[in-house]
């Protein structure tokens, strides 16, 4: 059974980074580290409003709970851990001793020589200003550094935001006690991650229990990242939201190709620690009915034809439709050897609606995409196939 049972951490693919040291002057007399939400997180995709439609799915769901927590007290000596100083300011940042920090949550170093650690399947490799990520011998994404390494003599110092995030800690900041508590939790993941197609995109969806025992709430939710077996991203958008006390947690793939079957890896992180893979293999979906529209809050947009996703047909293409716009262009692309090429694109001034005819002369598959735009700010607005035989 390859059951997932990770330590803390699943990236919270959306949109919240806790943990964000607060420069200052040097002094002491400041909060260092005034955990507030982030609108962005690092090597995440960017949220999109996606119309999810799909069937009722049943997805097995994951769980987590405390597994290790420790305590710092941010002094006039440094930061310390009872009598221990495991860390410092530097230039108004608290840095952390990373051999200190490995101690007290369970890492180790590798024998490779290299400035390498490791827990259980996960190692870190420290280069420069970035950190390679392994797990279960799978190369991740780099973490860039927000802050740059220190050295100490032989010892490796980390900016405590980056430890936070990089290590997938949960931190809790009292003002009054001056103290630092970083919860790290262990994850228990489902065996296998639910996936549904819409035509050319995949949503794979992962549900995590919530902890309803004691005082302490995952802050935050996992992120998933998709990518191809080479290592290119595949993500396009994701989203959470919750169901009583389940987190359901989605993103959206990219772009599927007819008749190419598309393998890859659906990787798991909480904050920059990753917690699980799952192998993908997904297929374009020609049977999706209505072609999705994509509409922005200002300028609205309606497309009467084409309405079929995906159509077989001889004659002419037509596309017809309404919008506030100004202008609406439509790039064709045509399938070769499993790729699309550009092969043809036309743009035209509208006055309310407009109507737009093409005819192919030779047989092939053809992605359409039509995009409009006003006022200098444009948008992709649809997307659909068109195969002449």
């Amino acid at each position: 059974m390859n059951k997932v049972k990770v330590l803390p951490w699943i990236c919270l693919v959306i949109l919240l980074f806790s943990g964000c040291a607060e420069k200052s002057d040097g002094k002491l007399d400041q909060a260092p580290t005034p955990i507030e939400e982030e609108k962005q997180i690092q090597d995440a995709p960017l949220p999109v409003l996606t119309k999810n439609e799909g069937p009722e799915m049943q997805v097995v769901q994951g769980t987590y709970c405390v597994e290790n927590r420790v305590a710092f007290a941010f002094k006039d000596e440094g930061i310390v851990d009872g009598e221990e100083v495991v860390g410092q300011y530097m230039e108004g940042v608290p840095y952390l001793y990373l051999p200190a920090m490995m101690e007290r949550f369970g890492w180790s170093w590798t024998d490779s020589g290299k400035s390498e650690i490791q827990k259980d399947e996960l190692q870190f490799q420290f280069e420069n200003n970035r950190v390679q990520r392994i797990f279960l011998d799978k190369r991740g994404s780099p973490y860039g550094l927000q802050f740059p390494l220190v050295f100490e003599g032989e010892r490796i110092m980390l900016a405590q935001t980056d430890f936070e995030i990089l290590f997938g800690l949960q931190s809790s900041w009292d003002p009054e006690t001056r103290m630092l508590s970083l919860i790290e939790w262990e994850w228990e993941l489902p065996e296998q991650v639910a996936t549904r197609v819409e035509g050319d995109e995949a949503y794979v969806i992962l549900k995590l229990e919530i902890n309803r025992e004691g005082v302490d709430v995952l802050d935050g939710l996992p992120g998933i990242r998709i990518r191809s077996n080479d290592g290119e991203r595949f993500s396009q958008g994701a989203s959470g939201h919750s169901e009583e006390d389940i987190y359901v947690i989605e993103t959206r793939s990219g772009v599927l190709t007819p008749g190419v079957e598309w393998s890859g890896i659906a990787w798991v992180y909480y904050l920059g620690k990753p917690l699980a893979t799952y192998p993908l293999d997904l297929v374009f979906d020609k049977e999706l009915d209505k072609i999705q529209i994509f509409t922005g809050p200002w300028i609205d947009f309606t497309l009467d034809s084409q309405t079929r996703f995906y159509t077989m047909k001889q004659e002419v293409l037509v596309i017809k439709g309404t919008t506030e716009d100004d202008w609406v262009s439509f790039a064709i692309e045509e399938l070769q050897e499993e790729h699309f090429v550009p092969h043809y694109d036309e743009s035209m001034d509208v006055v309310e609606g407009f109507e737009w005819c093409w005819a192919p002369q030779q047989p092939g598959i053809y992605r359409i995409q039509v995009r409009s735009g006003k006022d200098g700010i444009s948008m992709n607005r649809a997307r659909f196939y068109y195969e002449k035989e």
